[in-house]
């Protein structure tokens, strides 16, 4: 389903659904954030994938998750993908949404600052720094070693996983190791999942399951309705972006 409003989160069988929110743009409101609360209180899981804007962390506050996106761009200098700004990670949690991961890629993504409520899912590796001063390269006061990257934080009877690179479900980062399987599995426990683009600009880039749909026979009718619904929209974080990397 595409959620063009956060109502949608009350007409759900939360204990079978997933939310995604990819990036928000705009401020939620106090009872849109109640809305979503309850959602996952009562057994949905909302994934939070962080896409640079300030408006996710403050989603995540009003939600009451404390753990939260750090923002600076996550860089590795031995363990990447063509280039240091595709960092790779690994899982370090056994899960159901890291079963069959090895290894996850990331496309100029930030690390998550995670509290003690949350269990870690996949960091960087030790070779991993946070760019402070956005000059690309490392400096002696970014502490090289080991950051989050993915988290779940445990609400009620559901749960938040946070995700500190919205990009690694577009198209073309799918085909890197192993980002299609994860966006499987972020699929595949679901009866139903909503696409959160209420307090967005435009819509966020979920064509990108268009491709993993096929693997889950019991998302397809989904793809079809994001097909309609997303094609040939542009993922919005690389407008203004010139030095965004293409993977391809």
């Amino acid at each position: 389903h595409d959620a063009h409003s956060t109502a949608a989160y009350r007409h759900v069988d939360s204990d079978h659904t997933t939310g995604f929110v990819l990036g928000p743009t705009d401020s939620y409101a106090e009872s849109e954030v109640k809305t979503m609360t309850a959602f996952i209180e009562s057994g949905g899981t909302l994934v939070v994938a962080a896409d640079g804007g300030a408006e996710t962390n403050r989603l995540l506050e009003g939600l009451g998750v404390e753990s939260e996106f750090d923002g600076r761009q996550l860089r590795d200098e031995q363990r990447f993908h063509r280039s240091p700004a595709l960092p790779i990670a690994s899982p370090v949690a056994e899960s159901t949404l890291t079963q069959d991961v090895s290894q996850i890629t990331l496309n100029h993504g930030t690390a998550v600052s995670y509290s003690d409520n949350a269990t870690i899912l996949a960091n960087s590796s030790a070779f991993s720094y946070l760019d402070t001063n956005a000059n690309a390269e490392l400096d002696d006061d970014e502490p090289v070693r080991q950051y989050p990257v993915i988290v779940r934080e445990e609400h009620g009877n559901g749960s938040v996983v946070l995700i500190s690179d919205a990009s690694i479900l577009i198209n073309t980062m799918l085909e890197r190791s192993d980002n299609r399987q994860l966006a499987v599995n972020l699929l595949a426990d679901s009866e139903t999942v909503l696409f959160d683009y209420s307090n967005r600009d435009g819509i966020p880039s979920a064509v990108a399951f268009i491709h993993t749909g096929s693997d889950v026979p019991a998302v397809q009718w989904l793809v079809v309705a994001v097909l309609v619904i997303a094609a040939g929209i542009a993922w919005g974080r690389s407008a203004g972006r010139p030095d965004r990397f293409d993977p391809d």
